[in-house]
């Protein structure tokens, strides 16, 4: 196995665990959200925690899956192809959704983590590609 893919079994493992942690953010979001009944100042924060919950659970999913391409696609390189575009558009999103932040005062870090695992991920797995078709 290639250093290059060494890289991305790595990456692709933290998307992991950055995936499962997704998962639970969005499980205790969703399961937490008529705690934040009465909160001032939001017209509804029970169903808005609800939605953000879901959608961190998505999202969680979605890595999950890209991880799992990315951990395959590490042990056979010709393979690397779906976890490059996969990657990529998860890049894309999160560098859109931390300017977002960033323009509205959020916090964008969580974004800006997710997007720079996908974008080296993504670095790694085409260069991985590039040198087993140079064999």
């Amino acid at each position: 196995m290639s250093s290059h893919c060494k890289v991305v079994k790595g990456l692709s493992l933290l998307m992991f665990v950055l995936g499962l942690l997704a998962i639970v953010a969005g499980a205790v979001f969703v399961f937490s959200a008529p705690a934040v009944e009465g909160l001032g100042g939001v017209d509804d924060p029970v169903g808005i925690a609800t939605a953000l919950g879901v959608v961190f659970a998505v999202t969680g999913v979605f890595y999950l899956v890209v991880a799992v391409l990315g951990i395959r696609g590490a042990n056979n390189p010709s393979k690397l192809g779906a976890f490059i575009v996969a990657a990529g558009v998860i890049a894309v999103i999160n560098i859109v959704e931390a300017v977002l932040a960033g323009v509205s005062g959020g916090s964008a870090w969580q974004n800006a983590v997710l997007a720079g695992v996908a974008l080296a991920g993504v670095f790694q797995a085409t260069a991985a590609r590039k040198e087993t078709m140079r064999f």
